[in-house]
């Protein structure tokens, strides 16, 4: 009995042993085939989108770079533009001055009397005879031997321009050659001059059209239709640095937008392209446009890692994503067929579904930015040169109407007017450039609430002038007017937002410009601050975006005021810094309310005295200043301001010579020193240090006040650190220029 149970049990375990694993083998082969499957599409599918996206990415960057190409293009035909004009003043000159036969030394110093007329550091006037003897604006004399044989094989030309070192010295120049109609003669040599002509340094242009958008990391050529470069910047990479720059590039990959030949082709026929390549493991981006009309092109290359940092962390995250994904579908399309209903089956399309949404977003998301940023660039290029414009097309009346006394002052009115508006958006971009890197520091000053809200309405009243439009003051609760805060970055909020309201608000309208102490708070005085105007007033879409950087409300009026979009932004910034709020309300036609509220310590060591309401008593008749400058110009201006107001005035070129005039003369010989901080041989801040550092009563005394470019918190820090007393930013003020000179000179006599 047992034996059989035996052979039973036997049989039933052969049984189950022999059809069970054949079973699974037979599951086991179709779910090997389906992962195998979906493993390959999903391959596919990712492989699918990260080349379209790859593509995308391309066409925005490539866009992109073609906006900042085609400017520098613009940028480099102004610059030619304006040279031939320089050579046109020059022959104009000739044809009216020159009315008798010149010695040579006549003529050597005709042209150092027109060296004013120079546009550019490092630029030099020239004249020619008849056998190519030159004459020139630096002094210098000798035979440009190269020339009759680039004029010869320009025949027919009467004008060119040309690269060629110039004769006395190891720079190349840029020669911009004309010929003259009238050929005055030279009694001493009996030969007639034939030729004017400007050479422009090279090395001045490299240095003036570096691609500062890439952070000094793209590099920007000039080069003919076959190639050859004509400027090149001097920090390249070695690998860019060659007599042909295209065919220097023969050996490296192309991955995007074309070949070799066809980057060869775009060369030579004036034509625009955007190519991406492969250099030494480093990928780049070239982007080619015409320049002008004179059969040149201008060349950027940008690491593809400096134009899309954010693209490419996209690009690897969108990669990643997939990737995961794919995993992630994978197991579940196993799940799927053993387990998974309808249902489950739906919910995860829905996820699928969000996934694209997201992605969708985020690509959406990016191209805004770019959007943003071409806009912002094509706005800054419009709004540049309209100003730049008038600065040129009205120097250009004036200097034709020079005898005409009312048409040279209205020009330089306009001029002036000019000036100011390309100063502002300048200021602009540098303000949110500082902000945006944390180079803005607040200061912590005594100030006087008072005299800085009277300055800005002084300010804005000027703005008002021949404007009719009421600006009504209304100040009261002035207890504790003596505080500690950042005056001038106060200064700049209020005189933004003051500014708009002028620039919006039509004749006929009113300002309201509001100031209440409204309580104490920790110790601390709160101040509230209201702007309201009845201007054009904002579509509620856009107040959504007002504190945006680059943010400009499109249509109606608005879109008639100039600017670079960063006002708001900045103003927002500097308020959060200064641990207050900023608020707007504002209704299309009717007109908008800034409203702002400010904490400030209170400045117990003040003194509690009335303000003099006089006016400053300015008395600058005797004094001496030695003025420190190494741009003639920049001299030129600050002597005209001081002996305007009879101040005796010694000019020296740089700091050492600074240094050393004040130890030859003897104490009493200078009331003050306005001195540069960017200055050859010796710096302004080592000229200082160097001053205070004399061994006699008055080196530590004497007056030193920076005049200069440099207008941030850390360079006026920096200045008083290297023991100067006061700092004046360029352009010059001229009431501030004086009320500073004043305050020391009278200061200084007073001890």
């Amino acid at each position: 009995m047992s034996r059989q149970n035996a052979v039973q049990n036997q049989k039933e375990i052969n049984t189950v042993s022999g059809k069970r694993p054949t079973a699974g083998r037979l599951r086991g082969i179709p779910m090997a085939v389906l992962l195998l499957i979906s493993v390959v599409l999903m391959f596919v599918i990712i492989r699918y989108y990260y080349v379209e996206l790859d593509d995308q990415l391309f066409a925005e960057r490539s866009t992109h770079l073609v906006e900042i190409t085609e400017k520098v293009a613009d940028i480099f035909d102004i610059t030619i533009a304006r040279s031939w004009d320089s050579v046109n003043t020059m022959e104009q000159f000739l044809s009216v001055e020159w009315t008798r036969a010149q010695t040579e030394d006549e003529l050597m110093q005709y042209l150092k009397d027109m060296s004013r007329f120079q546009t550019d550091q490092g630029s030099i006037f020239l004249l020619l005879d008849d056998d190519f003897r030159y004459y020139s604006s630096d002094g210098n004399k000798g035979y440009w031997r190269e020339l009759p044989m680039i004029i010869k094989s320009q025949s027919g030309t009467q004008e060119l321009i040309t690269t060629l070192p110039y004769q006395s010295s190891s720079l190349t120049y840029l020669c911009f050659l004309k010929q003259l109609p009238e050929k005055p003669r030279l009694e001493a040599t009996g030969k007639s001059i034939s030729y004017v002509m400007l050479a422009v340094d090279i090395q001045s242009l490299n240095d003036g059209f570096s691609v500062n958008t890439f952070g000094s990391r793209g590099y920007t050529y000039i080069v003919n239709k076959d190639g050859r470069t004509l400027l090149a910047p001097n920090d390249a990479d070695s690998r860019f640095k060659a007599y042909n720059i295209v065919s220097a590039l023969e050996e490296d990959e192309f991955i995007h937008g074309g070949t070799i030949e066809d980057l060869r082709a775009c060369v030579n026929s004036l034509e625009s392209c955007v190519l991406e390549f492969r250099s030494e493991g480093t990928e780049y981006f070239v982007s080619c446009h015409s320049v002008g009309g004179e059969g040149w092109n201008t060349l950027i290359f940008v690491p593809t890692s400096v134009l899309g940092n954010s693209a490419d962390h996209m690009l690897g995250s969108t990669r990643r994503f997939f990737v995961a994904l794919g995993i992630l579908l994978i197991f579940d399309f196993s799940f799927l067929v053993f387990y998974l209903t309808d249902n489950r089956n739906r919910r995860l399309m829905e996820q699928k579904e969000e996934s694209n949404r997201q992605l969708k977003a985020a690509a959406e998301e990016a191209q805004s930015a770019n959007r943003a940023k071409s806009e912002f660039l094509s706005h800054m290029s419009h709004d540049i040169r309209t100003p730049i414009n008038g600065i040129m097309g009205m120097t250009e009346i004036a200097q034709k109407n020079i005898s005409d006394t009312a048409r040279v002052e209205d020009c330089l009115g306009k001029i002036s007017n000019s000036s100011q508006h390309l100063l502002s958006l300048i200021n602009d971009v540098l303000d949110m450039s500082r902000i945006e890197s944390g180079k803005v520091t607040l200061n912590s000053e005594p100030m006087n609430m008072i005299a800085t809200i009277d300055e800005c309405a002084s300010i804005i009243g000027g703005q008002l002038l021949n404007r009719n439009v009421e600006f009504i003051r209304e100040f009261d609760n002035y207890e504790h007017p003596h505080l500690i805060g950042d005056e001038l970055h106060l200064r700049q909020v209020l005189i933004n937002i003051l500014g708009n309201a002028v620039k919006f608000t039509p004749d006929g309208g009113k300002i309201y410009f509001r100031v209440k102490e409204t309580g104490l708070s920790d110790g601390r005085a709160d101040y509230h601050f209201e702007i309201e105007d009845t201007g054009i007033g904002m579509k509620p879409e856009y107040l959504k975006h007002i504190w945006e950087p680059f943010s400009q409300e499109d249509g109606g009026n608005r879109t008639n005021y100039k600017g670079t979009g960063l006002g708001m932004a900045i103003t927002k910034q500097f308020v959060d810094m200064m641990g207050g709020t900023i608020t707007v309300e504002s209704v299309l036609h009717e007109g908008s309310k800034f409203t702002i509220d400010l904490g400030f310590d209170i400045d117990s060591n003040a003194v509690l005295a009335v303000d003099e309401s006089a006016a400053e008593d300015i008395r600058l008749d005797g004094m001496k200043v030695m003025l420190v400058e190494d741009n003639e110009i920049n001299m030129e201006i600050a002597l005209f301001m001081l002996e305007d107001v009879g101040i005796t005035v010694t000019c020296v070129e740089n700091g050492k010579l600074a240094v050393e005039k004040f130890e030859q003369n003897e104490p009493g010989t200078f009331d003050l020193i306005l001195m540069d901080i960017m200055m050859p041989v010796m710096n302004g801040l080592d000229a200082a240090k160097a001053i205070r550092a004399l061994d006699r009563p008055d080196a530590k005394t004497i007056p030193i006040v920076a005049m200069t470019a440099n207008a941030y918190d850390d360079d006026v820090r920096n200045a008083r650190e290297a023991g100067m007393n006061g700092h004046l930013a360029k352009p010059i003020d001229t009431n501030l220029l004086y009320h500073t000179l004043n305050e020391m000179y009278h200061g200084k006599q007073a001890d």
